[in-house]
């Protein structure tokens, strides 16, 4: 599993070389688009329409449309993104730390392992025994690419987990609910059903059936 970034943990007099290995995979089937006649796979080309011509990666920048127009851009060369940005921004700094019942479910974004590097393994777990003991989590801001990221790192008992958070402008508003009045008879039911269908959950039970029938359709068309 190769490393996703390499970054560092910093809190106080601690700074813990880490790696952000991330946790999951997309496991789907990719499908290729093809030319219905020639079966051949569509081919995208990356075409400016002024010269007429197609480019390549070396001739494009990265521009921001200001205004409600087509030629409104303003370029932005990697020296003039890099400028803004220093080494420090780019390690996981503990701002503070709070409890994990703190952050709803409804900000988590994506997940990475911390992983230490060898001369960071003896801080690294003196670091997650402790959040441990306090029963908190760090939260921290670092610079991704071109987005600073908020981050909650989750202590348990193999590793660290950091949890890309999202802010919370961009979390859409719940929209509005009409409460209605419950019946009690209906709701004991209903709570009575829900017992009857609780059991402790078995994620080695659950996986994409739809996936296994679509491998199972692709391997039945393959030549033999």
């Amino acid at each position: 599993m190769n490393a996703s970034y390499k970054t560092a943990i910093q809190f106080s007099n601690l700074y813990i070389p880490v790696k952000m290995l991330k946790i999951s995979y997309d496991s789907s089937i990719e499908l290729n688009q093809l030319c219905k006649d020639s079966k051949e796979r569509v081919r995208y080309r990356k075409y400016c329409p002024s010269c007429d011509k197609e480019i390549t990666n070396k001739d494009i920048v990265k521009g921001y449309c200001y205004a409600n127009s087509p030629d409104k851009f303003i370029i932005l060369e990697e020296s003039d993104i890099n400028s803004i940005t220093t080494d420090k921004d780019k390690i996981l700094k503990i701002q503070h730390f709070c409890k994990s019942r703190e952050i709803s479910d409804l900000l988590i974004d994506k997940s990475y392992y911390l992983i230490p590097e060898m001369d960071g393994e003896e801080q690294y777990n003196l670091f997650r025994k402790a959040m441990i003991s306090n029963r908190v989590v760090g939260i921290a801001e670092i610079v991704l690419g071109t987005k600073q990221e908020l981050v909650a790192l989750f202590p348990n008992k193999d590793c660290i987990i950091a949890t890309i958070l999202f802010y919370e402008n961009e979390v859409n508003e719940l929209p509005i609910m009409f409460k209605h009045k419950t019946k009690k008879d209906e709701l004991d039911n209903l709570k009575g059903l829900i017992s009857e269908n609780t059991h402790e959950f078995d994620w080695s039970k659950h996986f994409d059936r739809y996936q296994v029938k679509l491998r199972e359709l692709i391997l039945s068309k393959i030549p033999k």
